[in-house]
């Protein structure tokens, strides 16, 4: 068994935010999807510009709108969508109706599952209920859905081998599930 208190910061509900949205392996196409649609848009707009003004384009102009526009779909953009999520997550932080989300919890990890508890509720997942595990910037996420995770930060552990503990009782219960669901 291992008990942890756990209270997410505001960066850590970022680094949630950010990743489950945007950066996990598993957005790529969303990611995609994405910047063809932008870059489709410019390239449209800035062919309709050219027609209307009735400008010629020469290969140094071109050559130098390449440029610019790698330039903004390279650094521009990502730290613009990063800024937009830490925005959204400020204001959600600072919200009271989500008050519970930051809420001091005790989490109880054993081998029937995962009790948490915080002054407003408490709740039981049992194993069945983690449906993946991902880590980002020093978080476990044990997602509940494709949105929803219990964030469990390293930082929480009060050493080396009670985080080894905690990484053996998950990757043994993933495991275990992931053997049980293949027998079905």
């Amino acid at each position: 068994m291992i008990a942890i208190n756990v209270t997410p910061t505001e960066k850590e509900l970022f680094d949630f935010n950010y990743y489950t949205s945007w950066k996990a392996p598993w957005n790529k196409k969303k990611k995609i999807s994405w910047y063809a649609r932008v870059m489709l848009y410019t390239v449209v707009g800035l062919a309709i510009f050219f027609y209307i003004v009735n400008a010629k384009l020469t290969w140094e102009a071109a050559i130098s709108g390449v440029a610019v526009l790698t330039i903004y779909f390279g650094i521009i953009v990502p730290f613009y969508i990063k800024y937009r999520y830490q925005k959204t997550v400020k204001k959600f932080y600072k919200d009271p109706k989500n008050e519970n989300i930051v809420l001091p919890n005790q989490i109880i990890i054993n081998e029937n599952g995962i009790f948490t508890r915080d002054s407003a509720s408490e709740t039981t997942y049992k194993w069945n209920a983690i449906v993946r595990k991902s880590v980002y910037n020093g978080c476990t996420y044990l997602y509940l859905s494709n949105v929803q995770a219990l964030i469990i930060p390293d930082r929480v552990f009060t050493g080396k081998d009670e985080k080894e503990e905690f990484e053996k009782m998950i990757v043994s219960q993933l495991l275990l599930k992931a053997t049980l669901s293949d027998l079905k």
